[in-house]
């Protein structure tokens, strides 16, 4: 029985007649007619009543073991290499390929551009090559990509007097879509206007490096992109923390000297000059602003939930901020994982570094919850949110973020854990005390500290430690609470890893039931 049958299928399939089908399913309380569709579920129950075993197959089951079974590698023979001549219309991808097979195919296409797919084989001193060539006008996307596919290898022709032309990066697109290595080759130097270096720059736009602008020597003083950020080396530290004036091929260094701060996993690459260092971030940011969107409604987690009941609201906005890119990407990943066809979580904006007052402008104007996972919020972004009525959640384990976005998409929201605000206080001096161990001399810059309480060590805005405050002393006697403005002594609970200037936060951490109302 397939996923779906008609009742005079099903009859047939059992040589029955449909009539007593029909009269069954009339005793079910069920009215239908012989040409009437069913789901295999009810079609097993009529089959089975009428004393017939029954086998469930699906539709796919009749490609099933098409493709063979998987190969075995000792009786594998060696085959050509396949290579896909990919490039803009009119750089010459044809031409190049006559001069390798020695024919004139260009010669005989309708107005000199190829218009299908061909396939052609030449022979070398190593043995044959297959190799693929493919249109380059804008109207043959869906063949560029079957080539791609079909493919070892893709050597992208650029002309030198064009440069790089949608269909370049198209094909390009359609290699790393493939995961397929891609060999540049470069066309048309001869003319007056061929300008190679261009070309090597503009594919530099596209995270293509050719061998002569990688795998050399970084030095002080170059000039480099990383994804959407810019900078001229300042200084090379090895990872023996000392400064050195170059870096070869595989050496870890750290750069200083960066405009802004890149994400993990952006390429690294050395520029000619400031003003294509310029215009390549430029171009990177422009396409990453048209790639976000913005929601438009705000809430917290219990008034998003409120208004989905309501509306049927769809879609739940979240904004991530998180210690580090590699933190915050887990999240992103995480979070549109949760959902269902009724439901479903969209990260609106996600980035490194603490929640300021424009993550909370960004979340009043789209409705999103801000969620902080081991950075808290500046002042003003809290007084920010307060007035706006942004709810911000802080976290230190993806689980519990995870969990909680989804007990609250789900409806199903547990006994908040509200945090309150005590207040700040900044280490000045670091005390050795026998028996006691490292002890933080301390003033109280914000509100109050409390003994007892929930404390989290901040450095540069980001969290380095968060436990309880064992010990809290005013010259040499134990006291419940310092004041703002007041000096004291403070040890944390199994931790002593600080230094001055880092900033220590005290909070009191009560339940609180969550409701929908």
């Amino acid at each position: 029985i397939p996923e779906a049958i008609t009742i005079q299928e099903l009859a047939n399939r059992m040589a029955e007649r449909a009539v007593d089908i029909i009269k069954l399913l009339m005793k079910q309380g069920q009215m239908h007619t012989i040409n009437d569709v069913i789901d295999a579920d009810l079609a097993q129950l009529i089959a089975e009543e009428m004393g017939h075993k029954v086998k469930r197959v699906s539709e796919s089951d009749v490609v099933e073991g098409l493709a063979g079974d998987t190969d075995d590698e000792g009786s594998l023979h060696s085959r050509p290499p396949v290579v896909t001549i990919m490039g803009h219309v009119d750089h010459g991808k044809t031409s190049l390929l006559d001069a390798i097979r020695k024919t004139n195919v260009v010669s005989g296409e309708a107005g000199g551009i190829t218009q299908h797919i061909g396939a052609y084989q030449v022979q070398t001193r190593t043995g044959l090559i297959t190799f693929i060539d493919t249109p380059g006008h804008e109207a043959f996307t869906a063949m560029r990509a079957r080539g791609a596919k079909a493919t070892d290898i893709v050597v992208l022709v650029v002309a030198a007097d064009d440069g790089v032309m949608p269909q370049t990066v198209e094909a390009i697109n359609h290699a790393r879509a493939a995961d397929v290595p891609i060999i540049v080759a470069v066309n048309k130097i001869d003319k007056p206007s061929a300008n190679p270096n261009k070309v090597r720059t503009d594919l530099l736009r596209h995270e293509i490096v050719v061998e002569s602008m990688g795998g050399d020597t970084l030095r002080l003083g170059d000039i480099f992109v990383a994804g959407s950020a810019w900078g001229r080396v300042r200084a090379l530290i090895n990872d023996k923390g000392e400064q050195v004036k170059e870096a070869g091929p595989s050496s870890p260094v750290e750069v200083l000297g960066l405009n802004s701060a890149p994400e993990a996993g952006d390429q690294f690459d050395v520029v000619p000059n400031e003003a294509r260092a310029r215009e390549i971030t430029d171009y990177r940011d422009r396409k990453r602003r048209e790639s976000r969107g913005a929601a438009s409604a705000r809430s917290s987690l219990e008034q998003m939930m409120s208004q989905m009941k309501e509306g049927g609201i769809k879609e739940f906005p979240i904004l991530v901020k998180a210690d580090v890119q590699g933190s915050a990407e887990a999240i992103v990943q995480a979070l549109e994982k949760i959902g269902n066809d009724e439901i479903r979580a969209r990260v609106i904006h996600y980035a490194v570094g603490g929640i300021n007052e424009s993550d909370i402008g960004l979340a009043q104007a789209s409705g999103a919850v801000v969620l902080g996972f081991n950075v808290r919020a500046s002042g003003q972004a809290r007084d920010a949110a307060e007035r706006s009525g942004i709810e911000i959640r802080y976290y230190n384990i993806i689980y519990d973020l995870v969990d909680d976005i989804k007990a609250a998409m789900s409806g199903k929201l547990a006994p908040e854990l509200r945090e309150t605000f005590l207040g700040n206080a900044r280490i000045l001096e670091i005390f050795n005390i026998t028996k006691v161990g490292k002890v933080a001399g301390c003033q109280v810059t914000e509100g109050s500290v409390q003994r007892g309480a929930k404390v989290r060590l901040i450095r540069d805005n980001v969290v380095i430690h968060e436990g309880t405050l064992s010990t809290l002393k005013r010259f040499k006697d134990e006291v419940k609470e310092v004041q703002v403005g007041q000096e004291c002594g403070m040890a944390f609970e199994n931790y002593q890893d600080m230094r001055a200037g880092d900033v220590i936060e005290c909070f009191r951490v009560e339940k609180v039931q969550r409701s929908l109302d």
